[in-house]
Order: structure tokens, then sequence, then C-alpha cells
């Protein structure tokens, strides 16, 4: 295996790559507030940028933990990529309909081959929404 570096993991609401490659990453989070526990969680994207060998190939996996170490995803999703001529690339990932069972602190994390590249964490936090105001609110 080449050497490949984790450059930038984050979750966010929306990503994309514009035509010149340019990465445009749209609402970074780290934290979900559920009213209710289980839910799921409707739409996400994971975003990566790594870096190594230019023109090189690699199987990439993401996994999804809960904090009892459980895969979330039915299985660790695969990601094939190849870096670019200067060793670079972009991986952007829709995740949908995410079960979330527990409240706690989820393990988000990028390998290759079994040897993990690096990993952020997602909170999931259960809120009740307890009215503050006394007065009507407009609409």
């Amino acid at each position: 295996m080449a050497d490949v570096r984790l450059e930038l993991l984050t979750l966010c609401d929306f990503a994309l790559t514009s035509k010149e490659g340019k990465l445009s990453i749209i609402g970074m989070f780290d934290r979900i507030f559920a009213q209710k526990i289980p839910t799921t969680y409707a739409r996400f994207f994971v975003v990566a940028v790594l870096t190594g060998q230019s023109e090189s190939e690699h199987k990439v996996s993401l996994s999804i933990k809960d904090p009892q170490g459980n895969e979330v995803l039915s299985q660790a999703k695969e990601i094939r990529i190849k870096l670019g001529s200067q060793g670079r690339s972009n991986i952007i990932t829709d995740i949908t309909n995410l079960p979330l069972k527990v409240t706690g602190e989820y393990n988000v994390a990028l390998a290759i081959a079994g040897k993990e590249l690096g990993n952020t964490h997602l909170s999931v936090l259960n809120v009740s929404l307890k009215s503050t105001s006394k007065a009507n609110l407009p609409n």
C-alpha cells in the first residue's frame, strides 16, 4: 500500500466539487440533536481529502460505529479512488437515513486495507423542545 494521508475528514449538510476541482463544503457539523431516540438522520455528507503518490489507486472503506462499537451502516462502505497528478483526491459520499439507536459519540473512520487513516466523531444528543416563550409567535 502506498503511503496515503488523510488531510481532512468532516461531516456536512452538502458538498460538491466544481468542474475545476474546487471542493465546496456547506454546513459542517459534529453534533446531531434528536427529540427522540431511536431515530434516523435523513441525509448528510462525509467529505475527505487524501494525499499520496500521484496516480495511485486505492480502496477506501468508510465505517460509522455507535458508542458501543457496532457498525451503524449495513456494512462498511467501500470507495474506490485514484489520486490525481498532484497526488490529491477528494471523497464526497452521501449518507442517507442513518439509524441512530442510542445517544453518545459515534465514530466515523476511513481505512485502507484495514489500516485506519483517521477518524472524526459525531455526538448524538437527546433534547426536548420545551417552549420558553409565553407570547404567541406570528405564523
